[in-house]
């Protein structure tokens, strides 16, 4: 997704760190491993140390794990679930020798959209260094050659000096810097006019490693992230990468509505919003953004507002719900993020004349796919688990009623694709109708 800035939590798996083995066996010095999914194109990697499914760490996309083994020689195998399937599918298997006291990171890439592993070696910082120590590893295919810049907050480009140069699958060798504030830039190679990616300030603190994998987001609002592996690990977003929002009125009236930001009432944002047409995306400042909803033309009368934050570099959608007197006003981040083989497929729920909906999904004609519907309540939205492509029917159970208030509706989905679905009233009390929107045709 493209998703927000959010920690990242490093999970130790320390069971093999017994100083001794069974009778009497003395055990190797332990070795770290940081597994990191850099890889945009694909579901949440599965890691798996030989066939060890004890220890087994299932990583979603900008996201870190981190494990100590053992130091040895091992074959590691990285795996994903494919959609509606019980059984993982192994995509990729690596052999490595673990060497004692060694930092070990494996980043997940996917070059080609066929997935692998970069696989980079350090010694490990000192805790009680006055210094901080930075190292990179490109990871991101369809990015390209790159400067890499630490400098103070505000500072011009031209006048500084890149820590190093890299390409794709190439590792720039660990450095020490001063503790203090920095900003991260990346910039085309030779040219820091031309800047690929500017980071919000990070603090570098002493006795700090810091490990940072450049990835590919694999969304249209934003080219690049990066993975900060440290004491305090994140996804680091571009903060001049695109935040856009898009408005969808579903209020019952189907009355057209404007749409203003930040108590600007010169001119809406969203002019004359039609009943469950979902606007395009027009780009807004990331941040706390407040959203007003008048009538179309009348801005004097503020039927509802919000204050909803927009991260940057995501996509978002606000839904205007209910009745006039009683409208709700949910913004919701949207995953943009397309996945090789699968499609995605979100369901909003404006239906208020139901408390809630169930919503089921089945092959045309087959049992439902999963053994509890989606629930949803009004104003609420839901994105369902992904689909291999082809048919499917969907069902909608209006408040734990087993007659359907809608389907079943045929729907056909295709790989990469993503798909939305608008629950509405219906033409009468018992039934709901639908809009599709998205990568519906």
């Amino acid at each position: 997704m493209r998703r927000p800035t959010s920690a990242l939590v490093l999970v130790v798996v320390s069971s093999i760190l017994a100083a001794c083995g069974g009778e009497g066996r003395t055990r190797n010095p332990g070795a770290r491993v940081v597994a990191v999914n850099a890889a945009s194109s694909y579901p949440p990697i599965t890691f798996l140390r030989e066939n060890d499914t004890r220890n087994l760490a299932t990583i979603d996309f900008g996201s870190a794990q981190q494990f100590v083994y053992e130091a040895d020689q091992y074959d590691f195998n990285l795996e994903v679930l494919p959609p509606l399937a019980f059984t993982r599918l192994r995509l990729r298997s690596f052999s490595v020798t673990l060497q004692p006291g060694d930092e070990h990171y494996f980043v997940v890439t996917d070059a080609g959209g066929l997935l692998d592993a970069l696989i980079v070696t350090q010694a490990p910082f000192s805790p009680a260094s006055t210094n901080v120590e930075v190292s990179f590893v490109h990871a991101a295919p369809a990015s390209p050659s790159m400067d890499i810049y630490l400098t103070a907050p505000g500072a011009v480009l031209s006048a500084a000096n890149p820590i190093g140069t890299t390409a794709f699958a190439q590792h720039l060798a660990p450095s020490t810097l001063t503790p203090g504030d920095y900003v991260l830039s990346l910039t085309e190679t030779g040219n820091p006019l031309n800047v690929l990616f500017t980071s919000q300030t990070l603090t570098l603190i002493a006795g700090q490693s810091n490990f940072f994998a450049i990835a590919d987001a694999g969304v249209d609002t934003a080219e690049i992230i990066v993975e900060r592996v440290a004491n305090a690990s994140m996804v680091l977003v571009d903060v001049n990468s695109p935040t856009s929002l898009r408005m969808i009125n579903a209020a019952t009236d189907t009355q057209p509505r404007d749409a203003f930001l930040d108590d600007d009432f010169s001119t809406p944002y969203f002019a004359a919003v039609p009943y469950a047409v979902p606007t395009a995306r027009a780009p807004i400042a990331p941040g706390d953004r407040k959203i007003s909803v008048t009538p179309a033309g009348n801005p004097g009368v503020i039927e509802v507002e919000a204050i909803n934050a927009a991260f940057p570099g995501n996509s978002h959608t606000g839904m205007i719900t209910g009745a006039p007197g009683a409208l709700l006003l949910t913004t919701f981040v949207e995953n943009r993020r397309r996945i090789l083989g699968e499609a995605h497929l979100r369901y909003y729920d404006a239906a208020a004349q139901f408390t809630s909906l169930a919503i089921s999904i089945a092959r045309p004609g087959g049992p439902p796919l999963t053994v509890l519907p989606v629930f949803l309540t009004t104003g609420g939205s839901q994105e369902e688990f992904p689909l291999p492509p082809g048919d499917y029917e969907i069902t909608v159970y209006p408040d734990s009623s087993t007659t359907p208030a809608l389907g079943p509706l045929p729907i056909t989905v295709a790989a990469e694709g993503i798909y939305s679905m608008l629950f509405l009233n219906g033409p009468t009390a018992e039934t709901a109708a639908v809009v599709l929107f998205d990568d519906f045709p």
